[in-house]
């Protein structure tokens, strides 16, 4: 018999688009109380994934997400294809959330694209609905492509000591994934313009374009990072927020019980050999301080702790400029590539800029004939020549 499949609706979400198709014309559901956990293990033990639900009540919230949130987990052994036997208009939201949830707590899953829901009608046979998780990449090479990224993990696994520590582990990475990947300007222009993405440009924004093949935008640099921070024991939180005119990734991450942002796309240097420390280990504070400002930021633990802040925990922060106080800072890091200088106000910054370069005084510390330096709001870089 033949069989018709309708598809409507299509919401495009930060990380991934989703389309769904919702139909209504299916019997209200009982409601008998059940224990929905036992239910939900119940259906997803059974390999074929076929027994049906029709007595458990999903039109509560909890229920609904649980039920969402156990179908999904099930792509992490590849499977993309689910078969429904309770859906309704109502879990459309949910099952959004559930699926963006998904993706946020498990950057490993590179090769989702989007789900779509189909109606399945035949003539004298029950409506059925299937989920159908559409992929980036050609599904016979998910595997290949899966070792290939592991690989990846462990190589910068490998070159971790163990006794390090959880500071260090975290700068470490940071530096490695910087160093070892390039933004991706012609996706992100792409995505910024509206254009339609290929599977090629979806996968190039995971984990995978940023670990494999060292390229990628902001959403690959965060998941990277995200996935090598876990392995490492170190909770690591995806975090995405939108401006007026574009989106944006980045991380939060935990050390010693406080909570930090991380950001390692804008720690990005034009010279790949250069890493900035800017955006290692900052507040919120900071985030809404910076040149862009956010319109959206999706919920994360507060980040207010600064212990850890690069520039701080190093002893390259001044409150309050004052020559002798700067002449210490930079001393002790002479035998560095770079020297820094971090205050907390463009005010500062500015009586730093006036006396140590417009007045010459730099070259009371600095024995040198010629230097270079460039300067933010708040921070000074110098460099011997």
């Amino acid at each position: 018999m033949k069989k018709k499949i309708s598809l409507i609706i299509i919401v495009l979400l930060i990380i991934s688009t989703v389309s769904v198709i919702f139909f209504t014309d299916f019997e209200t559901l009982t409601n008998i109380s059940l224990d929905i956990d036992k239910i939900i293990n119940t259906i997803f033990s059974s390999k074929d994934n076929t027994q049906k639900v029709s007595d458990i009540n999903l039109i509560s919230e909890e229920n609904t997400k649980k039920y969402c949130e156990t179908l999904f987990s099930l792509t992490k052994s590849g499977k993309t294809e689910f078969p429904l036997y309770i859906y309704d208009e109502s879990m459309f939201s949910i099952m959004n959330s559930a699926y963006q949830k998904f993706l946020d707590e498990n950057p490993e899953i590179f090769w989702t694209d989007n789900f779509q829901i189909y109606k399945i009608e035949s003539h004298g046979a029950p409506i059925q609905y299937k989920l159908v998780i559409e992929t980036n990449t050609d599904s016979e090479l998910i595997e290949k492509e899966r070792e290939r990224l592991d690989l990846e993990i462990e190589k910068i696994l490998s070159q971790i000591d163990k006794n390090m520590s959880d500071y260090e582990k975290a700068i470490f990475v940071h530096d490695y994934i910087i160093k070892n990947c390039e933004y991706d300007t012609e996706l992100a222009d792409k995505i910024v313009n509206g254009k339609e993405l290929s599977e090629k440009d979806n996968l190039q924004r995971s984990a995978y374009g940023c670990l494999v093949e060292k390229s990628t935008i902001c959403s690959g640099y965060a998941k990277a990072y995200q996935i090598i921070m876990r392995k490492l024991g170190i909770e690591c939180i995806y975090i995405y927020g939108t401006t007026k005119t574009e989106a944006h990734a980045w991380n939060c991450i935990n050390i010693d019980g406080e909570y930090y942002n991380v950001d390692l796309t804008w720690d990005e240097s034009e010279d790949p050999e250069e890493v900035k420390y800017d955006y290692f280990c900052f507040t919120d504070a900071n985030r809404s301080d910076s040149e862009h400002m956010f319109v959206t930021i999706t919920q994360h633990p507060a980040c207010t702790a600064t212990r850890y802040n690069y520039f701080i925990y190093n002893g390259y922060y001044l409150k309050e400029y004052s020559f002798n106080e700067a002449s210490k800072i930079i001393s002790k890091q002479l035998n560095n590539d770079k020297v820094y200088i971090k205050f907390p106000s463009k005010e500062e910054t500015e009586k730093a800029l006036y006396d140590l370069i417009e007045q010459n005084r730099i070259f009371n510390i600095i024995q040198v004939s010629k230097i270079r330096y460039s300067y933010t709001d708040t921070l000074i870089s110098i460099e011997i020549e």
